[in-house]
């Protein structure tokens, strides 16, 4: 398997994430917004909206952090972004960022800097494995959230 460690690796991480914001708000822009009196049709109006809307913040800021979790089951560790909002693929409906408040992004919020026994309470129960910091290192303390720069389309 491929590392999930370095700048190549981020950077098409950030691209694909970026490439998925742009087919899920072009999706949603070619659908019309609703102004009938259907019930049904105006709460699939509201959630779209939400989802327009969620689709923005990402497509600004995608995610600010990664923890890479390897649950105690598993072979090897997987990286987890943490944003502003969740994403997931819309063809597959894999995970790309969890939402920060989601109960797997506790793993970030209480990860101390080490290679670290971690748990968290999932709707399937208590999720056990280790955690440690990913993607490029960095100074200890220096935030650098991932945003679009010129070069990629703005949101």
């Amino acid at each position: 398997m491929e590392s999930t460690h370095g700048y190549a690796y981020e950077a098409r991480k950030l691209s694909e994430t970026l490439t998925e914001i742009d087919r899920q708000r072009e999706k949603l822009d070619r659908l019309p917004r609703y102004y009938g009196e259907d019930l049904v049709e105006q709460s699939l109006d509201a959630i779209r909206e939400q989802q327009r809307t969620n689709l923005a913040i990402a497509a600004r800021e995608p995610y600010f952090g990664r923890i890479d979790f390897q649950p105690d089951e598993a072979p090897e560790p997987t990286p987890l972004y943490i944003g502003k909002v969740g994403l997931q693929k819309a063809d597959t409906g894999d995970v790309l960022v969890a939402d920060w408040r989601a109960p797997v992004s506790s793993l970030f919020y209480s990860f101390t800097g080490a290679t670290d026994t971690a748990q968290y309470v999932s709707p399937e129960g208590v999720v056990s494995g280790t955690g440690k910091s990913g993607g490029p290192q960095r100074d200890p303390g220096t935030v650098v959230p991932a945003q679009r720069n010129d070069r990629q389309r703005a949101g």
